[in-house]
């Protein structure tokens, strides 16, 4: 595989060519999310979501159950229990509940991916709908 400077509809662009002869656009300016994402983190991230499927009558909720909408603020100190729980394990001291460092890792991760996805998900809306008050999940000021 190369990456090459060819003409294309009178403007210059780049391009991957491939031994094959294929060719598609450069990805430079791509986001990559395969060199930017562990497949290892995600896994501590799933493993601890589906640990946490199980509900208090035996019962299991559904592995997107958090999609449907949890408040920034319940995210917000749902991570700096958790993130306590990591600053004590690192430093040698148990968690306060006697979780291990994946369980605090994964509910960290859980915390600011489920925080990401709602103010995305206001953002998007916000885009749609300018005229809309997206208040509901924008964060304080």
């Amino acid at each position: 595989m190369r990456t090459v400077t060819a003409e294309k509809s009178a403007q210059t662009t780049d391009r991957t060519v491939f031994n094959s002869g294929a060719f598609r656009d450069a990805d430079i300016d791509k986001i990559d999310f395969e060199g930017h994402l562990s497949p290892l983190a995600e896994e501590v991230a799933a493993r601890y979501m589906h640990e946490h499927r199980i509900l208090p009558d035996g019962s299991w909720r559904a592995s997107n159950n958090w999609k449907k909408g949890i408040s920034l603020d319940s995210y917000i100190k749902s991570l700096a229990r958790h993130f306590q729980d990591l600053r004590r394990l690192h430093c040698g001291m148990p968690s306060r509940d006697g979780d291990d460092i994946f369980a605090a890792v994964g509910a960290i991760q859980f915390n600011i991916n489920g925080y990401a996805h709602e103010i995305e998900k206001a953002r998007i809306e916000a885009a749609r709908n300018p005229d809309a008050d997206s208040a509901r999940t924008r964060p304080a000021a």
